[in-house]
């Protein structure tokens, strides 16, 4: 039988986050998944990309045809 479950999303201070945390670990009816901050590298990254992509410098492509070029 497929249960149906909520996503929460929780902004917790630094100072508490481990006790919080170590609460919520108690619960066997909880999943945690901590999220990654995305670095400010690849926002840049991809800042820049879409920049060039603008200018017509930096063309897209379909993922399909990308995917068969990286999983040869």
């Amino acid at each position: 039988m497929d249960v149906m479950k909520k996503q929460v999303v929780l902004s917790i201070e630094e100072s508490k986050y481990k006790k919080f945390l170590s609460l919520l670990e108690t619960l066997d009816y909880v999943t945690i998944t901590e999220q990654q901050e995305i670095p400010d590298w690849q926002k840049d990254e991809v800042s820049n990309r879409k920049k060039l992509i603008k200018k017509d410098v930096m063309k897209t492509r379909p993922w399909e045809e990308a995917e068969n070029d990286i999983f040869k």
